[in-house]
């Protein structure tokens, strides 16, 4: 998730391409694709949902 927040689309692809859960959430109920989406990073979000993030959270 910081990968996420911080906008290291490599990082986020590599974690992914590596079976990470990519629907997990932290202690505050956020998603990687919410802080993606928090802090701007539009391409990581992209990304998240095209590999199947869920939108329901």
């Amino acid at each position: 998730m910081i990968a996420s927040e911080n906008g290291n689309l490599e990082l986020v692809q590599y974690f992914v391409e590596n079976e990470a859960n990519i629907n997990a959430e932290d202690d505050n109920g956020w998603t990687a694709l919410m802080k993606a989406l928090a802090n701007k990073h539009f391409e990581i979000a992209s990304f998240l949902l095209d590999n199947g993030a869920n939108v329901k959270n």
